[in-house]
């Protein structure tokens, strides 16, 4: 998120208030999970029409006007099932409905219509079901997977952090200002520098250039130029030497609870989806604040979002709830 309520204090929409659009997009979400869930196959047609459409156009976009929501947009390298126009035939998102770039041939991928360069559009490829959504950077960074820097599953995560990230990434209003893919690159950066950095600073060791500086620093010290292969060892045995980084971060960075998070969790007991505020002093119990020395507090600090943690209260009850989502900061 990236707009405040103050941001629109000159409207009095529901959509342009930040609070209630979420909240009524994971109730959209919520919708299209029931309907994955019932475990009933569905075609790539009935994908689109009943849990993609509905979720873009609580996102804010027009889906009965062909040219926001372009159906069967052609690329240059073929058609995706739906392109997010603003303004008319400006694509700011391309979505494909159908199975993630590790289950393809490498054919299909070179193929994809996601790579195609003449596009300045995010990427969403969403699952066969319509249940995991992945975001990835627009062509030109490097192949298919490498470029995805989020994803959201309407079942697995929950409605309310998945409302987060495509609210995020895919809403009108992100996508129309260009926060989307400013976020998308920060996001991108993030994930792929420690990926890349290390090949990266391998090849610059390696170079021309660097072998030449350490020549003539050995030279300055020594008054004689190094035998060249001496010094190609060196710098060989030295560049082996580095560490190495096996496994890209995971796209969906896991966050931890602190002070002044909002926490949503689901209450196995209650079969509920409560909000917990964590705040330092004075809490206020009607709003559902907690101190981080409250019984609550305590095991909500620190855990992490997926996680499952239990205490037992001061009357003796036992309370086990699951991490379903963390916001960092308060938002109200």
């Amino acid at each position: 998120m990236y707009e405040s309520d103050a941001d629109f204090a000159d409207f009095d929409l529901p959509l342009f208030r930040p609070a209630l659009r979420l909240d009524a997009l994971a109730d959209t979400i919520h919708a299209a999970a029931d309907h994955i869930g019932d475990g009933a196959p569905a075609s790539r047609d009935e994908v689109g029409a009943q849990v993609v459409l509905p979720i873009f156009e609580q996102l804010g976009w027009d889906i009965e006007d062909p040219v926001v929501v372009a159906r069967g947009f052609g690329t240059r390298r073929g058609a995706v099932d739906f392109a997010l126009c603003h303004p008319e035939g400006n694509p700011r998102l391309l979505a494909g409905i159908g199975p993630p770039p590790e289950r393809r041939s490498a054919r299909e991928k070179a193929g994809h219509p996601f790579n195609d360069l003449s596009l300045r559009a995010l990427q969403v490829g969403i699952s066969e079901d319509g249940g995991e959504w992945r975001f990835y950077f627009p062509a030109g960074r490097g192949r298919l997977h490498n470029r995805e820097f989020a994803r959201a599953h309407l079942t697995r995560d929950g409605a309310v952090r998945a409302a987060d990230v495509l609210d995020t990434y895919a809403s009108h209003f992100a996508l129309r200002n260009g926060w989307a893919l400013r976020r998308a690159e920060l996001e991108y950066r993030d994930r792929s520098f420690p990926v890349h950095a290390q090949e990266a600073w391998r090849r610059a060791l390696a170079g021309d250039e660097i072998m030449d500086r350490f020549a003539a620093e050995i030279e300055a010290a020594t008054g004689v130029s190094p035998d060249p292969e001496e010094a190609a060892e060196f710098v060989r045995g030295y560049v082996e030497g580095l560490p190495r980084t096996p496994n890209p971060p995971d796209p969906v960075p896991s966050r931890r609870v602190g002070l002044g998070d909002r926490v949503w969790v689901y209450d196995l007991a209650a079969g509920d989806l409560d909000c917990y505020y964590l705040v330092a002093a004075d809490p206020d119990f009607e709003r559902n604040e907690v101190t981080a020395e409250s019984p609550i507090g305590r095991v909500l600090m620190g855990a992490r979002e997926g996680e499952t943690r239990e205490t037992r209260l001061p009357n003796g009850t036992h309370w086990a709830a699951r991490i379903v989502f963390i916001r960092h900061g308060r938002t109200d």
